[in-house]
């Protein structure tokens, strides 16, 4: 069984601080997720960063992401995609913030902690990132292998 009772204080937390979503910080001050989603961001050099899955959910939805963002590194549009530890001032220092989940699939973050995310708008990737998810789940094929047991 999974213990939710720190998503359930996550979801008490934001809502006692006026703000939609909590995302946790580890002992070290890394990212970690959010209740229900994972978060990523574009780093001022061009690059998707999304934090290890050593002290977070592996969501289905941002690992999707990094796949589909692929095309973009290819394209030039984005100079890698890959997962590292992500400091709270990496993420005030972004140029995009995104969180990545079930629900919404792509949505963009215009501040953490009271301060602004890339200038407080929804920025270029966040439209892209979530083109590419929309296109994939309406025209791309299901590739889970599933197993039935006896």
């Amino acid at each position: 069984s999974c213990n939710y009772l720190p998503n359930v204080l996550m979801e008490k937390e934001a809502e006692d601080n006026g703000v939609d979503y909590a995302v946790g910080l580890d002992e070290a001050g890394f990212l970690t997720e959010g209740p229900t989603e994972n978060t990523g961001l574009i780093s001022q050099d061009g690059t998707f960063l999304v934090p290890p899955f050593e002290r977070s959910l592996r969501g289905t939805t941002v690992v999707r992401m990094m796949e589909l963002a692929q095309s973009l590194v290819r394209e030039g549009q984005l100079k890698e995609a890959r997962q590292a530890p992500l400091a709270r001032e990496a993420v005030l220092a972004a140029k995009e913030v995104m969180m990545f989940g079930t629900t919404f699939d792509v949505l963009p973050v215009v501040s953490f902690d009271g301060q602004s995310v890339g200038g407080g708008e929804p920025g270029p990737f966040f439209r892209t990132f979530l083109d590419l998810m929309r296109k994939d789940q309406q025209e791309g094929e299901l590739l889970t292998p599933i197993a039935g047991s006896s």
